[in-house]
């Protein structure tokens, strides 16, 4: 597998290729970056202006506006193929969009209840798993645009952010206050907590492989061991005290893209780490590669 993967010293040589302002700059810029699975170059950006773009940072060309959120959008994600686009909204809706002949029409909208933080496609089976600001997360049926079931977090007072597992058994769920949950999806019971953060997790991701976990918040990012349900390493890469607003792994695992405090709200690696998208408050999406 990583025969293809960029190496050290290519990921240092990443250059920036285009700047591409995809959101309107009064409201607040880009939330969230999703990568289409079987389209290169596909992006799918969630912006405070309450629309998703799609756009082919390799054409360079936009390739679909998604209209309907009636507020920010707070997270966005391809639902097994770059047809089908997940987003999730401050409106207290997660949607569900289609490609039709002509673009992409809405499917359908879920009443959340609460503004929801955080969007995740189920990897096996046609569903979605969201957060919400009022403690809940939540399995919706893609298909049929219907809610399955609603899990109340009786400890938590507020959810930030959340992430689903790559083998889409556990889902783990960020808090305002710090704390990291840990959830089986099937059963929806919790299996761990941990709650070592200071400030709001900002962010979740995992390593392909499953076995790791970064989460960033205003101390820095930590990383943790699934299999042992510990924390191995603490990173804080622009300083003591200074926080990191999102994190993501690349498909590989070898890499760790940490977004700073300067306006920079979600970063994805491409294919073999061999291009880096940066979401960031001004509403551009920075196209980085060799």
């Amino acid at each position: 597998m990583w025969v293809t993967v960029a190496t050290p010293e290519e990921v240092a040589a990443l250059r920036a290729a285009g700047s591409f302002p995809l959101h309107k700059t009064r409201k607040g810029g880009i939330e969230a970056l999703a990568l289409a699975p079987d389209a290169p170059g596909l992006v799918a950006s969630a912006g405070g202006d309450g629309s998703v773009q799609l756009y082919d940072v390799t054409a360079t060309r936009s390739v679909a506006e998604l209209l309907g959120h009636t507020k920010r959008v707070t997270g966005v994600a391809f639902a097994g193929s770059a047809r089908v686009v997940l987003s999730a909204s401050a409106d207290h809706t997660v949607r569900v969009w289609r490609a039709a002949d002509e673009g992409y029409a809405q499917a359908a909208a879920v009443d959340a209840g609460a503004e929801v933080v955080a969007v995740a496609a189920h990897p096996t089976c046609p569903y979605a798993v969201s957060a919400a600001a009022d403690g809940s997360w939540a399995l919706d049926d893609v298909e049929e645009g219907a809610r399955l079931a609603t899990v109340r977090d009786e400890e938590a007072a507020a959810y930030s952010t959340a992430a689903l597992h790559p083998d889409g058994l556990i889902l783990v769920t960020g808090t305002t206050e710090g704390a990291v949950r840990v959830w089986e999806t099937r059963t929806q019971k919790r299996v761990a907590a941990f709650g070592e953060h200071s400030g709001a997790i900002a962010g979740v991701s995992f390593s392909e492989n499953g076995y790791h976990m970064a989460t960033a918040a205003a101390d820095g990012v930590r990383l943790w061991d699934l299999r042992k349900l510990k924390n191995f390493a603490t990173l804080t890469p622009f300083g003591e005290n200074v926080p990191a607003t999102c994190v993501s792994f690349d498909h590989s695992g070898l890499y760790l893209a940490v977004g700073g405090p300067e306006g920079t709200h979600a970063v994805r690696f491409g294919p073999d780490a061999k291009s880096l998208l940066v979401g960031a408050s001004d509403h551009n999406l920075r196209y980085f590669t060799l």
